[in-house]
């Protein structure tokens, strides 16, 4: 006698609407035993599919009892109905639900691994199953490439792999022509012997002659039950399936890695055959990484206030946001050792030794930085802005101010193409596509607007002695000619007295301050003024107009200590150096404005001819140079440092400082008053970034959650199954976290080669990508991802 495995006690179930009440099922009494081919016929509405789901545990009842194996169900939650229908039930469709884009053995693949077991080691049981319904030589077609008999013949083989008590079959002949149709009944028959089976079927005549057992239901209620085609054969005990608690591992760990592999298994499955979607997917996501990066970016790069401040050219001329100005805390003398030093820490691009040099611009292009104006001679060299007469009768015009002095102890040898790098004083390296340009002369002018007097200018005779690597319009210049142009500035300043008076024994003419450069053609102490000079009137008629009958004959220089002063330190070794050098301490009454102010005095000499330098600027000896070199011969205090980026501003000055050096930057120190358009045009950066970045997560919940809407019916398929609705959800995260791991990635790259390339913009975006950037970055990205899958998967809940 087999067993009865299944019982249906007084079960009905009823169907409500606002308006009536249906009753599906009315009083049914039936037990089923192992070994049994059922047929539950009647018309349509009669209450089989509702049967059919009562008995799978796909719907519930609301009277009655059922019980398995002889327990009672009543007491089952949502979690217990799984596991019946996982362990205990094997389905077969008259609609076949497979997977279509997986293969026949996936689909008996996914019917194996969702009892837990590794898709690496049941290749082979999945064969054994295709094999037993004939689909062996269709293993690796996809489902949807099966005709309608193949792919009834693969629900069963996948009915088969659950390894199931029970199959039930809605209409599996229902869409075959008849000889397909037979195929079916025999395989399900064959089944039987082993198994309960039970089929819906419309067309008993069909199964009449497989069929053990005829069940027939009208409106709700049973009508017959009767046996057929009774089989000699006793269930042998052997063929019954072991309780699926017997196969239940006590080891919570395996069985969450067993979870993860399924996942991961289904995951991975889903993307591999289904490439058009997983490349939408990750099309979509790549677009939303993209753009994030961007403009995450910019609220990295806006976060900083400093665009919002109007720029002060008082102290520093030049404008540039990866401009240091370092120096020793003592104000000592900055040698090589302190260039290699500072140039080692990282994100230090560049050190120049000759910091004030630095806000010093230069003309070297004749026509594009600097061009002659009216035809006249280039004799008067000014910073002309406006067309006034005065401006336009001063014979050069300076064009492009964009172009700091650098020196050239801020590149090395290696930094050169051809050449050397300048030994004296009037030699630079520059870049250029002309190698005959190799030692040729040029004509470069010079100004600073903070330096020296607004509108000074000056020019010097230079020699071409190497030639640079990069294309890049920086010219270098040898060291000496960095500091003549910016000699003392902060230490002392330089005035000459003219037009000596014998009848009173003083000069009537100081020319106050004077900016030193060397002159061609001078000798020991001769100084030669500009043609462009205008002598100030006195009122008194003592200095003639012409400068020809003022600056003749014997003269006398000064040098004195600026009334900020200097540290003792600094003095002592100044008044060192000129007792050294033999030469005569200025005394208050030779100051012009009788202060008691140290410094030195000599005589000299003006030439007759006149030079065509600026209007301040006298040319001197190159003995009376080295004068001024021996007298203060303190070196450079001070250093300009360029470094990779803004953002890493506070990096490098705390690196500096643990090196034991004094450094500020050169922006913030000038950018003090808040100009309030900027501050309205950062707040509207900073607001639309927030903006889109807001919208382009709701894009993606919208888009990507309408997108995974059509996975709903494979995931019903994995539900009859077996599938925990968790197990669902796992696969989705898993699925659309390889999509946005991929993308972030991918962007990652994209933008780190775009920043080999030289794109200046993504370059400067990904300074200000620090860790916090990055993981900000990652962050938004991964959220939105989770997002995005959780409300699809509360869609899975009717699922």
């Amino acid at each position: 006698m087999a067993e009865t495995i299944l019982r249906l006690q007084n079960i009905s179930k009823y169907y409500y609407s606002d308006t009536s009440v249906t009753q599906a099922l009315r009083k049914i009494n039936l037990e089923f035993s192992m070994s049994e081919f059922v047929a539950i016929t009647g018309e349509s509405g009669g209450g089989k599919s509702t049967l059919l789901n009562m008995i799978s545990g796909m719907d519930t009842f609301d009277e009655g009892e059922m019980y398995y194996r002889g327990q009672p169900t009543f007491q089952y939650d949502d979690q217990d109905w799984e596991e019946y229908r996982r362990n205990q039930i094997g389905f077969v469709f008259q609609d076949y639900s497979l997977i279509n884009h997986y293969t026949a053995l996936d689909n008996v693949l996914a019917a194996l691994v969702i009892q837990g077991k590794d898709p690496a080691e049941c290749k082979d049981e999945a064969m054994d199953y295709l094999e037993q319904v004939g689909l062996t030589g269709q293993a690796a077609q996809r489902a949807s490439q099966l005709s309608s008999g193949q792919k009834q013949r693969l629900s069963i083989a996948r009915a088969l792999a659950k390894n199931t008590d029970i199959i039930v079959a809605d209409e599996p002949t229902g869409n075959l022509d008849s000889e397909t149709g037979q195929q079916i009944m025999e395989i399900l028959e064959r089944l039987s012997h082993q198994k309960l089976v039970i089929m819906v079927t419309h067309n008993y005549d069909q199964a009449a002659p497989y069929v053990t057992r005829r069940i027939r239901l009208h409106d709700g209620e049973l009508v017959t039950d009767v046996p057929v085609n009774k089989r000699d054969e006793n269930v042998n005990s052997d063929h019954q399936n072991p309780p699926k608690s017997e196969n239940k591992t006590a080891n919570n760990g395996k069985a969450k890695k067993k979870k993860q592999n399924m996942a991961r298994f289904f995951a991975l499955k889903n993307i591999k055959m289904q490439k058009g979607r997983a490349g939408f997917f990750f099309a979509f996501f790549l677009i939303t990484a993209v753009v994030s990066f961007l403009f995450i970016g910019e609220l990295l790069v806006y976060a900083d206030d400093r665009i919002t401040k109007e720029y002060d050219t008082s102290a520093y001329l030049q404008k540039n946001d990866k401009r240091l100005s370092v120096r020793h805390p003592d104000n000592s003398v900055l040698t090589e050792k302190d260039r290699a030093a500072i140039a080692s820490v990282k994100y230090v691009d560049q050190v120049d030794l000759c910091d004030y040099a630095n806000d010093v611009n230069y003309y070297i292009e004749k026509d594009k930085d600097y061009e002659v104006a009216y035809g006249s001679k280039e004799r008067l060299i000014s910073n002309v802005q406006d067309d006034s007469d005065e401006e336009n009768d001063q014979g050069v015009r300076l064009l492009d101010k964009s172009h700091f002095m650098k020196s050239s102890t801020a590149i090395t040898g290696e930094d050169l193409s051809a050449g050397r790098l300048p030994k004296e004083r009037n030699e630079i390296v520059l870049y250029t596509s002309d190698s005959r340009k190799l030692n040729s002369e040029i004509t470069c002018y010079f100004s600073s607007d903070n330096l020296w007097k607004e509108g000074t200018s000056c020019y010097q005779k230079l020699k071409i002695v190497g030639i640079l690597k990069d294309n890049t319009k920086q010219v270098y210049f040898h060291p000496e000619l960095c500091e003549m142009l910016t000699y003392g500035l902060d230490r002392f300043v330089v005035w000459t007295q003219f037009c000596w008076d014998s009848l009173y024994n003083q000069y009537n003419g100081t020319f106050k301050p004077a900016y030193v450069v060397v002159g061609d053609g001078l000798k020991k102490n001769q100084v030669r003024v500009s043609e462009n000079y205008k002598i100030p009137s006195t009122g008194y008629g003592l200095i003639p107009n012409d400068l020809k009958k003022a600056f003749v004959g014997q003269g006398c220089i000064h040098i004195e200590q600026t009334k900020s002063g200097i540290d003792a330190e600094l003095k002592d070794a100044i008044e060192q150096n000129m007792s050294a050098a033999g030469y005569e301490e200025d005394s208050s009454e030779d100051s012009e404005d009788g202060d008691n102010e140290d410094g030195i005095k000599f005589d000299i000499e003006y030439v007759e001819d006149f030079s065509k330098q600026g209007a301040d600027f006298i040319e001197v000896s190159p003995a009376i140079y080295q004068k001024l070199r021996d007298y203060y011969n303190i070196g450079t205090t001070q250093a300009s440092v360029y470094i990779a980026n803004y953002s890493k501003t506070d990096k490098v000055i705390s690196a500096l400082k643990e090196k034991g050096y004094d450094a500020v930057s050169t922006l913030r120190v000038s950018s003090t008053r808040y100009m309030q358009d900027k501050v309205y045009k950062r707040l509207e950066v900073i607001g639309i970034s927030c903006m889109i970045l807001i919208i382009l997560a709701i894009l993606q919940i919208l888009i990507v959650r309408s997108i995974l809407k059509i996975k709903k019916k494979d995931y019903s398929v994995l539900r009859f199954m077996g599938m925990r609705r968790k197990q669902l959800c796992r696969i989705t995260y898993q699925e659309m976290g390889v999509h946005g791991i991929a993308a972030v990635i991918v962007t990652l790259i994209v933008m780190l080669i775009l920043r080999q390339a030289g794109v200046a913009f993504i370059r400067n975006m990904l300074f200000y990508y620090s860790i916090i950037g990055i993981v900000g970055f990652l962050a938004y990205n991964i959220i939105l991802m989770l997002l995005t899958v959780f409300f699809f998967n509360r869609t899975l809940r009717t699922t």
